[in-house]
């Protein structure tokens, strides 16, 4: 036989003014709320009661979550330090974790704050880094200085060249040649080796 109303303060309480509408759906940082329980239709009589919501931070990572793997390497994923508990999809509880194969991963890490355990599971892509196949070179111009090499893929894909292993670019073409023999380097953007 009772009516109960929650508020955020209690002079609200006391005059049952701005109730919250919807506790279940009620979000807020940590506060008190304040509860005023009364008799069913009848204002006059009427207790006020408070109690803390204590609302913790849900666990957030920083890291990256796309990695790659190249070609006969593996790729050391490491999650940000700071949670009470790591589990990946691989069955390792560690914060660090060596892929040699790619997929999709998960990650579940805890925080516990306030006698409270909140809990996030974050996906992690490990997507394969493929080395260029060359179908074949194209040489054109052969003149004293203004010679042309271009470079021609079987497959698609994401590469930067170079004839010096050093100074990259992201055209296949190079310009202003003087004749020789020449070395062409190609390494996708995502770091690889050439």
């Amino acid at each position: 036989n009772f009516t109960i109303t929650y508020h955020q303060s209690q002079s609200d309480a006391a005059t049952n003014l701005n109730v919250i509408a919807n506790p279940q759906a009620y979000v807020s940082t940590t506060a008190t709320i304040f509860c005023r329980v009364e008799y069913l239709n009848n204002n006059t009589c009427f207790e006020i009661t408070q109690f803390e919501l204590i609302v913790n931070e849900f666990p957030v990572l920083q890291m990256q979550l796309t990695h790659v793997l190249c070609a006969g390497e593996v790729v050391t994923i490491t999650a940000d330090a700071g949670f009470d508990s790591y589990l990946w999809s691989t069955g390792e509880t560690t914060p660090t974790i060596i892929i040699e194969e790619a997929g999709t991963y998960t990650l579940e890490v805890t925080k516990t704050s306030n006698g409270i355990t909140c809990t996030a599971t974050y996906t992690i892509e490990v997507l394969p880094s493929l080395p260029a196949t060359i179908d074949h070179i194209e040489t054109t111009d052969w003149t004293p200085d203004q010679n042309i090499i271009s470079v021609i893929l079987s497959q698609g894909g994401n590469y930067v060249f170079s004839l010096d292993n050093i100074n990259y670019q992201t055209s296949p073409t190079f310009y202003g040649l003087l004749p020789g023999n020449y070395t062409v380097y190609i390494r996708n953007i995502n770091g690889c080796e050439p």
